[in-house]
């Protein structure tokens, strides 16, 4: 054995067995609003989730006005330091974002590194594509290269260095999550909000602006983001319903395993509900109940949960 290889080999060597992996995520809304010093806050939405009351309408809008500034702020402790001292926290999320691909490129082979920050930088765009879907192609990071040659190992380099959360499509709602997956269809989403919006150069003053393009994308990611930190282990990825026929464009925003069944979930931006897609899955596959986040209330009805945006943190207590 060379020296160089010895060299390698003690560079890469990993103590397998003796090791304890915590995977650490960005602070979520609940606790967004503990660094607030809004645990008060937190205690009154727990409460309304567990019993499904209503919550006082000076709480509902306090709570949504939080929520809508953790969206552009995201959970990075960095950031929310920043934002709590009242410095420029965008500054921060432009420095975070720079570690990444100076990351990218010290972990990586070189054409690999370059490969990963074009991926990178093309989910933001590929999340905002307004009603169209929002499938992760590689073909869409450069279309002057082969796509799914060039880059079909960044989506798993990102992935598993937990930059990117990933969700993968199903077809049929009633099965094992993993049996049903068609892991050629998926997407991706930043593993912060906050550092999505900043891609996207969307602040709290101009967000509403951007409300009927991108809004949407930018809730979908924050609600990915908080599933992830509560049902994900180093294995588990999210999932979406598409309807499997041709002539449907159905599809469910997520699907989460449960130890009542597979129980879909339809993000809406705000105040309007109707979803014919999520009616569709409920006709077709018979859920035990289904949810439905948006700005409105609590409540339930026809047996979906509303669960307002703010808590979908209180999901853990279900899964």
């Amino acid at each position: 054995m060379t020296l160089e290889r010895c060299e390698n080999e003690q560079k890469y060597a990993f103590p397998v067995g003796k090791v304890d992996e915590i995977i650490v995520y960005p602070l979520d809304f609940e606790e967004f609003l503990w660094a607030l010093n809004c645990t008060w806050l937190v205690e009154q939405i727990r409460e309304c989730y567990k019993n499904n009351t209503g919550i006082e309408d000076i709480l509902h809008q306090k709570a949504l006005e939080l929520y809508r500034n953790f969206l552009v702020t995201g959970g990075m402790p960095r950031v929310v330091a920043q934002l709590i001292a009242e410095k420029d926290y965008q500054e921060a999320q432009r420095d975070i974002i720079n570690d990444y691909f100076a990351d990218m490129v010290k972990y990586s082979e070189k054409k690999q590194s370059l490969c990963n920050i074009d991926a990178y930088n093309s989910m933001p765009k590929q999340l905002a594509v307004g009603k169209e879907s929002k499938r992760f192609i590689l073909g869409r990071i450069d279309k002057s290269t082969n796509g799914s040659r060039d880059y079909r190992d960044c989506v798993t380099w990102l992935t598993q260095a937990k930059i990117a959360v990933r969700c993968n499509k199903i077809a049929v709602g009633n099965a094992p999550l993993k049996v049903s997956e068609d892991r050629n269809y998926y997407k991706l989403y930043l593993s912060d909000t906050g550092l999505l919006c900043h891609q996207l150069q969307i602040t709290a003053a101009n967000l509403d602006i951007y409300n009927q393009n991108y809004r949407g994308a930018i809730t979908e990611n924050y609600v990915a983001c908080a599933l992830q930190s509560k049902i994900q282990s180093l294995t588990h990825e999210l999932h979406y319903w598409k309807a499997s026929e041709k002539t449907e464009s159905a599809e469910v925003d997520f699907i989460i395993a449960t130890n009542q069944g597979n129980i879909p979930i339809e993000v809406k931006s705000g105040l309007h509900v109707r979803s014919q897609s999520l009616n569709m899955f409920i006709r077709k596959y018979a859920p035990p109940f289904a949810l439905r986040i948006s700005e409105k209330y609590f409540g339930w009805q026809n047996n979906i949960r509303s669960v307002p945006l703010y808590a979908v943190f209180c999901l853990d207590e279900m899964i």
